[in-house]
């Protein structure tokens, strides 16, 4: 029975991540369909303290046209098994639609992320991530909210196939005190290629307010983590 089980998971998980992965391009009523890659290096990780960095590139237009890359080196304070504080910088140089240059982005991000591990094979976290951006072409500051629910499941007997998991991304401007941007990850996996190597891969409903409407893209994203 136990064997039956993990087979009929193994099907259900390949059969998921391929539709995505075959309809993902299939765009319709003018949404685009993108991929997104980081890099994520972890250069100290002890009881409470973890330093890293984290590397990006961003494509869009079918995956065919580079829109933004960047960098964030992180600082993470681990409070308790229950509790984590963040604070990050971040230099984004983003394209706007129909643009071809470059923007500048700089962003001091301040994180306040509760967890919760429910048991064995499951772990609750919620993400809040306060944002201070410098934009090129704008004055001043614009001051921005994130908060980022998560469910993590872990597997055992699947081989790499370490957890997957589900979350979604909020937006708020302070700016336009607007609902802004949302971010829905039906579906990402982990997987552990080695005690010090997680490559992750996930699909991505990514929705971007402009005025009263909605610009919608479908993103397939990858993860490569590498502790030292």
């Amino acid at each position: 029975m136990k064997q039956v089980f993990r087979r009929t998971w193994r099907l259900g998980l390949t059969s998921i991540f391929a539709v995505f992965l075959m309809s993902s391009p299939r765009v319709r009523g003018g949404e685009d369909f993108g991929s997104w890659h980081a890099l994520t290096l972890r250069f100290f990780n002890n009881e409470h303290w973890t330093l890293s960095a984290v590397s990006q590139l961003r494509f869009n237009d079918d995956s065919s046209r580079l829109f933004a890359f960047g960098v964030t080196p992180q600082v993470t304070y681990k409070a308790s098994p229950y509790l984590r504080l963040g604070m990050n910088y971040t230099y984004l140089p983003a394209k706007l639609p129909g643009e071809s240059d470059f923007l500048d982005q700089h962003r001091w991000e301040s994180e306040i992320n509760p967890r919760w591990p429910v048991n064995e094979w499951l772990t609750l976290d919620l993400r809040n991530r306060f944002e201070l951006r410098w934009l090129e072409g704008r004055a001043g500051t614009n001051e921005r909210l994130r908060h980022r629910p998560q469910a993590t499941f872990h597997l055992k007997g699947f081989g790499p196939l370490e957890s997957i998991y589900i979350n979604n991304e909020f937006f708020y401007d302070f700016d336009t005190n607007q609902y802004k941007q949302n971010r829905l990850v039906p579906l990402g996996l982990n997987f552990r290629l080695n005690s010090n190597t997680v490559f992750s891969t996930y699909y991505m409903w990514w929705s971007v307010r402009g005025g009263d409407d909605w610009k919608r893209s479908h993103v397939l994203g990858t993860q490569l983590s590498l502790s030292f």
